[in-house]
């Protein structure tokens, strides 16, 4: 394999790649169906997938035929403190948990992961209104956990055992969001994580031009747009993704990775890295593998993509001080707009 670096920038920015599994998947022929409830399994799978080299682990939702699985959100706080290097991010289904409820677990993830956290955000069944109303309750979601995330500033707790101050209440903020489903009052009741907000994922599937012209695919890709860090283009029906690629790009979006199914000879993994060369030159940031039956075991994640990658010259992550998922994905760390909005009533005249 002959290595290409002629179109590589000089300093790029790294190119990740990750995993995508579904906690209610098939598990191949001969498996105990309980193997999808064993722990051990599972941190098994994330130590393979760290040691290996992926930057992050996704844990599917729930659809439809899939058996009954873990919660990913639980699933990623278990697993995360043995984690070392490897990002975690479960989707998560609005419309079936309660904003304030989920914002907090997103936070303990981020606590636990010690700042290695994301969440993926898919639209789901908030009432009979179809997908268009999904969508307004998942904006509606992402909005309010954004406030309760910035709830608690970051130098909010005190613990100062001699004057018996455990926080500083001028810096944590009360939270009044009122939405067309749902009210929230008050902070959060985890304090302000490591990231502040843990990078959010959303998912865009790739459709052909005449698919892409319609009035809900142009719904989605306006909710990833407005809210997303990192959009999610889904190739993994073996729609080719180029048009919707380039739609997005041409719309701003800055962060954008490729979900396909993995392949699976030594000549489809090398076609698949060619492509994944020209995708990055189009400004892909990364590539996500989703196989269509877990792993029987750690010795079963399949690495060879990633050699392939770096082999073509595509910057790899590994070996880079990356302290947190929005450090490698490129982001700014977050601001705080309580914390903004304090500091400027501060200094305003007459304060």
């Amino acid at each position: 394999m002959t290595a290409r670096t002629d179109s590589i920038p000089a300093t790029p920015t790294p190119f990740t790649v990750g995993i995508v599994l579904d906690p209610g998947g098939p598990l191949p022929p001969d498996t105990a169906p309980t193997l999808r409830f064993d722990r051990a399994y599972w941190a098994g799978l994330v130590h393979a997938a760290e040691g290996g080299g992926y930057d992050q682990v996704l844990f599917a939702g729930s659809s439809a035929g899939a058996a009954p699985g873990l919660d990913p959100v639980l699933l990623a706080s278990a697993l995360a403190p043995a984690a070392e290097r490897i990002a975690l991010v479960p989707e998560v289904i609005t419309g079936a948990l309660e904003p304030f409820h989920l914002a907090a677990a997103v936070q303990t993830l981020d606590h636990l992961s010690r700042g290695r956290a994301g969440w993926l955000v898919r639209p789901g069944p908030a009432g009979a209104g179809g997908v268009r109303e999904d969508i307004e309750d998942a904006s509606e979601t992402i909005a309010a956990s954004r406030l309760l995330f910035d709830s608690w500033e970051e130098d909010a707790e005190i613990r100062d055992v001699a004057t018996g101050r455990y926080i500083d209440r001028d810096r944590v903020h009360r939270v009044d969001y009122r939405g067309s489903r749902f009210t929230i009052l008050g902070p959060s009741y985890v304090p302000r994580s490591p990231q502040g907000s843990p990078p959010l994922f959303l998912r865009v599937p790739a459709l052909s031009d005449a698919e892409a012209a319609g009035r809900l695919a142009r719904a989605e890709r306006d909710f990833a747009l407005e809210y997303a860090d990192t959009i999610i283009l889904d190739a993994t029906s073996g729609t080719h993704p180029e048009h919707t690629l380039r739609a997005l790009r041409e719309a701003g979006a800055t962060r954008i990775v490729i979900e396909v199914v993995p392949p699976s000879g030594p000549e489809a993994v090398s076609a698949l890295a060619e492509r994944a060369l020209h995708w990055h030159r189009d400004g892909v940031t990364g590539i996500l593998l989703r196989p269509t039956i877990l792993p029987g075991g750690p010795e079963n994640l399949d690495t060879r993509l990633l050699a392939e990658l770096w082999g073509l010259g595509l910057p790899p992550t590994h070996g880079r001080s990356t302290p947190s998922l929005r450090a490698l994905l490129g982001l700014q760390p977050a601001r705080n707009a309580f914390a903004e909005a304090r500091l400027a009533k501060v200094g305003a005249p007459g304060e």
